[in-house]
């Protein structure tokens, strides 16, 4: 006899609540997310607060403020590179159409994931309260149409380069997540939430270019966030870009070779933007490792490495920030605005002209053993780094940022920080060696420009802190 299994509805309730109580902690690192990474303190606090009494930490952030991957095992997941055909079954698709894929059904967390391709992509208002989300470049199969998700969107890209304009939408009581290169609000949109607002832009490169013997490579990347239009949300906004790079790179030498990288992580609020939120989070964010090694035995040869690194969050002049944050579990001023640049480099290019083999001028040819001993080696690194955190214009007087939080707390830090070193914990910061039997020769050209700063403001707040 066959068992027969009772349909019963608590397995719904028990999901519901699973469901809620990760929503909540999700909401729970928004908060955190506007806790300061970098601190200033009095080294002596009998001494005047002066450049020379500063000591400093820079934490880093123990879990991202935008975990989409967290929110996507809960959720339901959209992949919009499939065709409707592909979709779960179980879903409302009513009204879809070869050009528009239409999701009727009310989730309560739904993740939209754009696939491995480039992509920009717009996100706006549509008829009866639902959003639309369409390409604004290049061929798309479709448009898509769907209900808001009761308690959570996110828009995630996967490979590629995503670009994401946010135009007019109203996302109700719904808390907004998303995970892309580039995220713009331009001047004529407007975003409000009942709930919290996340935008991470993020752009990373791990891994090595290839095998390489002479010339150049160039690698860049970018992470972006523009806001020009206007912010209305209830609880906490978090506007956040991150670039990473994890490049060790080992060169059969034959002669020159050079990498030129160049990176920014840039969050912007621009002229006639307006925010209003419990909390404002802007931070930029650089972590960088750059390891250049030839191990060859060539008699002679250049190594060198030329880096262009910019990390910035910006409020420009003219722009209108309104934020009343909560007290903490002490009764203390909560942070309103905060506004953060970090850089963390290590930047290293080791040459040992002593060993290996290479076709050419080394060691195994009869050329290269008559010149051994008058080895001639050079490596060169070149960094230029910019990390700047600032409020207002410092060239706009006529135009002045206005910021209100009462009784609130606005902090503004910038900091270029050494990083941690490989997995030993060695060749952090800027290291060069040069290991050669007759010249070794590196050189160093460093340009670091670190700003904290406020400028032609007006401020209504508790405390600053730069």
């Amino acid at each position: 006899m066959k068992n027969i299994k009772r349909w019963s509805p608590s397995h719904v309730r028990h999901a519901f609540r699973r469901i809620r109580s990760t929503v909540e902690r999700l909401e729970d690192r928004i908060l955190l997310s506007a806790e300061p990474l970098i601190a200033f303190n009095r080294a002596d606090g009998d001494q005047p607060l002066v450049v020379e009494n500063l000591e400093h930490s820079a934490n880093k952030r123990k879990a991202d403020p935008l975990d989409l991957e967290a929110i996507s095992s809960i959720a339901t997941l959209i992949d919009l590179t499939r065709p409707q055909s592909q979709q779960s079954s179980k879903l409302n698709w009513a009204g879809s159409t070869s050009s528009l894929l239409k999701l009727n059904s009310q989730l309560q967390a739904l993740v939209l994931d754009l696939g491995d391709g480039d992509s920009q992509m717009s996100l706006s208002n549509d008829a009866n309260g639902m959003l639309r989300l369409s390409s604004t470049d290049g061929p798309s199969p479709y448009e898509f149409v769907f209900a808001k998700p009761s308690s959570i969107l996110g828009i995630r890209g996967e490979g590629g380069i995503d670009r994401l304009i946010i135009d007019n939408v109203d996302l109700g009581t719904t808390s907004l997540s998303v995970d892309v290169e580039s995220i713009s609000i331009p001047s004529t949109s407007t975003l409000t939430s009942q709930s919290n607002v996340l935008l991470m832009a993020r752009d990373s490169y791990a891994g090595d270019l290839g095998q390489l013997t002479v010339g150049a490579d160039d690698l860049e990347l970018s992470a972006s966030i523009d806001v020009a239009g206007t912010v209305q949300v209830v609880g906490n906004v978090v506007l956040a870009a991150q670039v990473s790079v994890e490049l060790e790179q080992e060169v059969t030498l034959t002669g020159y070779y050079e990498v030129n990288g160049s990176t920014t992580s840039r969050v912007r609020i621009s002229d006639g933007a307006q925010i209003t939120a419990q909390s404002l989070a802007l931070s930029a964010i650089t972590e960088s490792r750059w390891a250049l090694a030839a191990n060859d035995g060539l008699i002679g040869g250049r190594l060198a490495l030329d880096l262009v690194q910019t990390t910035e969050a910006l409020v420009e002049s003219g722009v209108d920030i309104s934020v009343a944050p909560e007290a903490d579990d002490e009764g203390n001023p909560g942070v309103g605005l905060l506004i953060e640049a970090i850089d963390w480099t290590d930047a290293s290019v080791v040459l040992d002209m002593a060993d290996g083999e290479i076709t050419g001028l080394s060691k195994d040819t009869q050329a290269g053993q008559a010149l051994e001993g008058f080895e001639l080696g050079w490596t060169q690194i070149d960094v230029v780094r910019k990390t700047v955190a600032g409020l207002g214009s410092q060239e706009d007087t006529a135009n002045p940022t206005r910021i209100s939080s009462a009784d609130g707390l606005v902090h503004i830090a910038a900091v270029s920080l050494d990083g941690a070193g490989n997995e030993d914990g060695e060749n952090a910061g800027v290291y060069g060696s040069v290991m050669s039997s007759l010249v070794g020769l590196h050189i160093n050209n460093i340009d670091h420009d670190v700003q904290a700063f406020v400028a032609n403001s007006a401020l209504e707040v508790e405390h600053i802190s730069n």
